[in-house]
């Protein structure tokens, strides 16, 4: 038998969220929640339902449905899981946890949209929706007969088709307002993973054994590699890649009784190879354990999973391997898809760390739903540190399982990646990169040290309780205190002691990770290092090359915004940029500042991107190395000491970046400010403002500076809650007829 499955390779579809900031952190009242509280006979989904309702007013859950999804146990007690809902409609990456423990609701974790007030009636069909996206990104290939109606979480809210299409670069899922036809959002549904089984690897155990296939379906006629009643199936690659279409088929059959006793193949490249199918079902079958031995529950229907052995990219050799849950149709339907390559020079199916760490990335997508993609974006700007703590906990799991903080000996090692949790001590902000799997070791590594300080049991507990407790877009202090929280609930439930929870709190400390929030604050002339992601990152999403998405008006993002807040004698502010990238380029930037709230991002309805939409000043920098802003007296707003000021630095090159910032309070010393001109670069559209002096530096290595007037203009009012996407950026438009989108650019004033 033979199904196709759609190509979503190297990428999971994991919600769509506009994030509100710190997720909702909060306790029942006991005398506004007597539900909460420890009653005889009462479940604990009784007790979460009853907390909810007695504490509606207080947290401000009138207007807010929330629908139980599924209560999922650890060591820590029962998390149960809501979803919410509009209208009877998903109300897209909103949800809640309460967890239970000795019979009564302890910790819980809000994130829900209140005040959604949008018509449920969509103005478009399906069938134009899919006409509508066609032309507002004409790199499309096709769309596919899939689509679902939701409400997106933006201000009062949007009706949206959630449409799938294929691209060059695999396929997305984009979001069509169903009232107006604008596009609102897209995501990849490709996710790249990182991996490659004898009883651990090729490299680490090379002499094969004979090991029970566990819950293996031996009752069937003929028997093959199907089982957990009728939950997994693994099956070989026939035919297909990402820019269409796979085929597959189950063809393997018992070669001694029931027994799958094949030798590895002669060529560790055999396409066809019996071997890697038999590890594939053997090392999935044990995540499954392993997870269930933590409190996974994974017997519902959407937990259906294929697995794909000796996958191949159109009959080219694939070094790499990946879940997704675009799933796959006929014979062999499921909503889950995970894919084994055979590579170059090494099959991946054997190494178990490959199987590992790809499971870890189902469970975490069916269980918890929290990662939002490599290049996703919330109102704050570009924010990928779901992804990042989605590869952490998968490098974790994986290694943890096989007790071994290598990963990827037999796989990687023949790439050069593998990655050793053991020798690796990451710091945020300081040592973040914007890709997944590199930030992803931060939590990975922390989560070894616990395993050795604490002892796998505990470890494992304590990082599968952290995971439980993330709302979609979490980024990496939401895990920080995700993981504070369950080590004191385990503490609760006597399964870990007051010094464990104070060194757990020590560890996370020595990482930066309790503020490693979406704002970092800067210090009086302390310059602090990030990195500015170039445009070809979004290419590599979008499928188009990476110099159309600099001429379609897209731009990319500091990693985080940031702070400061003045000396209170001050008059002035002064900000210093400083660029360096490997080829010498000098990207061009624009810097925007925004007084007593963070630059907000909004969604533009001709892309579905996004760019700063609330903010006081802007400043354009091209072909410098050196800049300065500066905002003073004659600033439109002027200065205000009292204000804590905000910096979101956005990029419109497809070279990445290092960005060091610095703040200073400073004293006019009678220049003050001039006005300036200008439109607001990206933007699409112009504008006027005044503000102080800025300074263009070129090279100093050259002996030299060049200096001139920037453009600066205020940033528009009113502006609603920007949308939140996985795996892109997201743009705003300031004017009401912005020029085509094809038209190129060679001024600062427009995209």
């Amino acid at each position: 038998m033979r199904s196709t499955v759609a190509a979503g390779c190297f990428a999971v579809l994991l919600g769509w969220s506009s994030r509100v900031g710190a997720v909702e952190w909060r306790q029942p009242t006991p005398q506004r929640a007597p539900g909460a509280l420890a009653q005889p006979g009462v479940s604990a989904l009784g007790l979460a339902q009853a907390a909810l309702r007695a504490e509606r007013r207080g947290w401000a859950l009138e207007d807010v449905e929330l629908v139980e999804a599924e209560a999922v146990a650890s060591r820590a007690g029962t998390t149960l899981r809501f979803t919410q809902r509009y209208a009877g409609l998903p109300v897209l990456g909103r949800a809640a946890a309460l967890r239970v423990t000795r019979g009564r609701v302890g910790t819980v974790a809000l994130e829900v949209a209140r005040g959604l007030r949008v018509s449920a009636q969509p103005r478009l069909s399906a069938e134009q929706a899919r006409a509508a996206l066609g032309a507002h990104l004409p790199w499309l290939t096709g769309a596919s007969g899939r689509g679902a109606l939701a409400i997106l979480p933006e201000g009062a809210g949007h009706l949206v088709w959630s449409l799938d299409a294929r691209h060059a670069g695999g396929e997305g899922r984009y979001l069509i307002d169903a009232h107006t036809g604008a596009l609102l959002g897209q995501q990849s549904l490709r996710r790249y993973a990182l991996g490659r089984v004898y009883r651990i690897s090729r490299a680490v155990t090379p002499l094969p054994e004979d090991l029970e296939l566990g819950e293996l379906e031996t009752s069937a006629s003929p028997v093959r590699l199907s089982g957990w009643g009728g939950l997994l199936r693994v099956t070989n690659y026939v035919s297909g890649g990402m820019r269409g279409s796979y085929a597959v088929e189950q063809a393997l059959e018992p070669s001694a009784g029931e027994d799958f006793l094949y030798d590895p193949p002669a060529s560790v490249t055999d396409p066809t190879d019996a071997f890697a199918q038999v590890n594939l079902y053997y090392h999935l079958t044990q995540m499954r354990g392993f997870f269930g031995a933590l409190g996974a529950a994974m017997s519902a229907p959407r937990w259906r999973l294929t697995a794909m052995a000796n996958a191949l990219e159109d009959g080219s050799p694939l070094d790499n391997a990946f879940f997704s849950p675009a799933g796959i149709d006929g014979p062999f339907q499921a909503p889950n898809l995970i894919a084994i390559g055979q590579g170059h020079r090494m099959d991946f199916a054997y190494d178990s760390d490959v199987f590992k760490h790809e499971f870890s990335h189902y469970v975490m997508h069916n269980a918890v739903g929290y990662n939002q993609g490599q290049l996703y974006y919330d109102q704050y700007g570009f924010s990928p540190f779901s992804g990042s703590i989605d590869e952490g906990l998968a490098d974790y799991f994986a290694c943890s399982e096989s007790g071994d903080p290598v990963l990827g000996e037999t796989a990687l090692g023949q790439l050069g990646g593998t990655r050793d949790l053991s020798q690796v001590f990451l710091r945020c902000p300081e040592d973040l990169s914007g890709e997944v799997h590199r930030d992803g070791q931060l939590v990975g590594g922390l989560g070894w040290v616990l395993r050795e300080r604490l002892g796998q049991q505990a470890a494992d507990a304590l990082m599968w309780s952290a995971a439980l407790l993330l709302t979609p877009g979490a980024h990496l202090g939401d895990f920080a205190a995700a993981l504070e929280r369950s080590a004191r609930d385990l503490a609760d439930e006597g399964e870990l002691t007051s010094a464990e929870v104070q060194l757990v709190t020590q560890l996370i400390a020595e990482r930066g990770l309790a503020g490693c929030g979406r704002v970092q604050r800067l210090t009086e002339d302390t310059p602090v290092s990030s990195q500015l992601l170039g445009l070809d990152l979004l290419a590599r999403a979008l499928g188009p090359a990476c110099e159309q998405l600099v001429d379609y008006g897209m731009t990319t993002q500091a990693l985080q915004q940031y702070s400061f807040q003045p000396a209170p004698w001050a008059d002035r502010l002064d900000l210093s940029l400083t660029l360096d990238t490997e080829d010498g380029s000098r990207p061009p930037v624009t810097v925007y500042v925004r007084a007593g709230e963070p630059v907000r991002f909004r969604v533009n309805p001709r892309t579905g991107l996004g760019s700063p939409a609330d903010f006081d000043l802007s400043e354009r920098f091209d072909g410098v190395r050196r800049a300065r802003v500066s905002v003073t007296a004659s600033s439109s707003p002027p200065f205000d000491a009292s204000a804590t000021y905000y910096v979101a630095i956005t990029s419109e090159s497809c070279s990445q970046a290092e960005l060091q910032l610095s703040a200073t309070s400073g004293v006019d010393q009678g220049g003050g400010g001039t006005a300036g001109t200008g439109g607001v670069a990206g933007m699409g559209g112009g504008g006027t403002g005044a503000a102080g002096a800025a300074a263009l530096e070129g090279d100093l290595s050259g002996g030299g500076c060049a200096c001139s007037q920037g453009p600066v203009t205020r940033g528009p009012a009113g502006w609603a809650t920007l949308v939140g996407l996985s795996l892109l950026a997201l743009g705003g438009r300031r004017s009401a007829s912005p020029a085509p989108w094809y038209r190129r650019r060679r001024d600062a004033s427009r995209p």
